[in-house]
């Protein structure tokens, strides 16, 4: 939808306010018509390649049949709602499952102070200046999927969690973090859990703690472009296999 106005994009919002899918590319609307949050049918809102807007309408979060969100390229995009930006007792996102962040460079949080009780998977990439993610039961009760590539102020030892609640994380990848130096603590927080534990082009990251020889659910252990942890957790004889050996380790390198 190549729409060029808020007011041509008001209008079309106006007129078709059974939209099951949504899709706005190329828009130049600097901001969304708070209409949106009236299309109580919508099931998947995509906004990509829009340089002009600086953040999402508060009406967003009243899209209660909501299941995708994907926001990408928008590279202006400074914020997405907060809690403080619709009434205390009003219901929010209740049926969002997914959520892709791709391309949004001057993004620096995700929904500060939401609960996103339905989010099953969260997909955040190449977010430069992304800072916090509340990454607790109390805002993502529900999450199985993390996955996190290229945020490098992302400081993942300091994301906001509830050191007394337990994720529910399966999989989780952490991709291209160059200030990833240790694994942060909270994925013990997913030990009954995670099944999946992806590491690709971490290239500061030499050891893995001691730890993950606990987490008994752990199936499968992909090391993607990380020559220093293969050296290290070289299946049989390297110095540290002892605390992976209980997972099958998948190694790979890209040229």
């Amino acid at each position: 939808m190549g729409t060029n106005t808020e007011e041509l994009l008001n209008a079309w919002l106006s007129r078709y306010n059974c939209l099951r899918f949504l899709d706005i590319t190329g828009s130049t609307c600097k901001v969304l018509p708070e209409s949106i949050g009236k299309l109580k049918h919508l099931r998947c809102f995509s906004l990509r390649n829009n340089r002009e807007i600086k953040r999402l309408s508060s009406s967003i979060l009243m899209l209660q049949n909501l299941q995708l969100l994907y926001v990408s390229e928008c590279p202006e995009l400074e914020e997405l709602p907060s809690r403080s930006d619709i009434p205390p007792d009003t219901a929010m996102l209740s049926s969002l499952e997914v959520v892709c962040i791709y391309a949004c460079r001057k993004l620096e949080s995700l929904f500060p102070g939401i609960k996103l009780s339905a989010q099953r998977k969260l997909h955040i990439s190449h977010c430069e200046q992304l800072k916090s993610l509340q990454l607790d039961i109390s805002h993502f009760p529900q999450l199985e999927t993390l996955t996190i590539v290229d945020c490098p102020n992302l400081e993942l030892s300091k994301i906001q969690e509830d050191e007394n609640s337990n994720l529910k994380l399966k999989f989780l990848s952490l991709e291209c973090l160059p200030q990833l130096v240790n694994l942060p603590l909270w994925i013990q927080r997913a030990a009954s859990t995670l099944q999946y534990l992806r590491i690709k082009g971490c290239n500061m990251l030499e050891d893995l703690p001691e730890w993950l020889s606990h987490m008994g659910v752990l199936k499968y252990l992909d090391m993607i472009d990380c020559p220093g942890l293969y050296e290290k957790y070289k299946p049989q004889d390297g110095e540290g296999w002892h605390k992976i050996s209980h997972v099958e380790v998948r190694v790979h390198f890209h040229c």
